[in-house]
């Protein structure tokens, strides 16, 4: 079965949780939509899983090539599986493939090159690289992401309730920032920014003080999230986007808020709230994005764990 998501840390949560612990992931294939010479895109995994007989959820009468080592774990147990599966599928390739007809007194044929696999080709590297950070832990980003302060640029922070205004508002003072309101914020004397004509407008005016601008939207909680209010947040065309978690809230129900919105919008960075309030804040690691704020001030490290 397919599935799109964010991160394959999204994706491997939500199937599992959806299909059980046996549910595994044997393909994925990173996806960039729109854009202008990669700026401006919508990128997502395209995964490809399985789910064995029985499993619930799991479709009746399917019957398809099943990799060996189901149980093995690790990154490499599940390179090893998705080549073989792929090698079972490519016609001439593997251990079922015809052998050539010879002929008396004929050179032998040079063996044809076999295809190369997915996991061998140069556009796989960015995808392992991915996988191995979802199934080890190892991989850490970068840099600690920092909110644009060039003049003229806008950066949305989304957030639950007052969650998004309140970082918005430090965000804004640490950098100097103007500040704005869009979504379900209404705070007097605070401009808004809900549309893409408005945003023009905050544009300009942080251009006329040589400054930047941190756009507040507000989101509900709820799941799953309005397409239409995401659409709206996307039409508003920010530069840099921000998302605001609690790392106290159920894991669970964070990576599918943040998965929802990381399919419509191009997410750059996370602030992330109530890490004191819980014993195990290192759970917003599985989201896949590097953090830039914890608890009110810019972050150390892009991690917590």
């Amino acid at each position: 079965m397919h599935r799109e998501a964010a991160s394959l840390a999204d994706a491997l949560a939500v199937i599992q949780q959806e299909y059980g612990p046996s549910a595994r992931i044997v393909a994925a294939e990173a996806v960039t939509v729109g854009g202008f010479r990669g700026l401006f895109a919508r990128r997502y995994f395209d995964i490809e899983f399985e789910v064995p007989d029985g499993a619930p959820g799991a479709p009746t009468g399917a019957a398809g090539p099943v990799a060996p080592g189901a149980s093995a774990a690790g990154i490499d147990a599940l390179l090893r599986a998705a080549e073989q599966v792929e090698g079972d599928w490519m016609p001439g390739a593997g251990p079922h493939a015809a052998p050539t007809p010879s002929v008396p007194g004929a050179a032998a044929p040079a063996p044809a090159a076999a295809p190369r696999p997915s996991t061998e080709r140069p556009e796989f590297a960015e995808l392992l690289a991915e996988l191995s950070a979802t199934t080890t832990g190892v991989r850490e980003p970068a840099a600690v992401p920092v909110a644009r302060g060039e003049r003229g640029a806008l950066v949305m922070v989304i957030g639950a309730g007052e969650a998004a205004w309140e970082q918005a508002r430090t965000i804004a003072a640490d950098s100097g920032a103007l500040l704005a309101q869009a979504g379900a914020h209404e705070r007097a004397g605070f401009p808004r920014g809900d549309d893409r004509r408005r945003a023009r407008a905050l544009r300009a005016d942080a251009v006329g003080e040589g400054r930047s601008t941190v756009l507040a939207a507000g989101l509900p909680a709820s799941i799953p999230v309005s397409a239409s209010r995401l659409q709206a947040l996307d039409d508003i065309g920010a530069d840099q986007i921000w998302l605001v978690v609690d790392a106290a809230r159920k894991a669970d129900d964070t990576a599918r808020w943040v998965t929802a919105i990381g399919a419509a919008l191009p997410v750059d960075a996370l602030a992330v709230i109530g890490v004191a309030a819980t014993a195990s804040p290192e759970t917003v690691d599985a989201l896949g994005i590097p953090i830039g704020w914890i608890d009110g001030r810019p972050a150390a490290r892009p991690r917590l764990g």
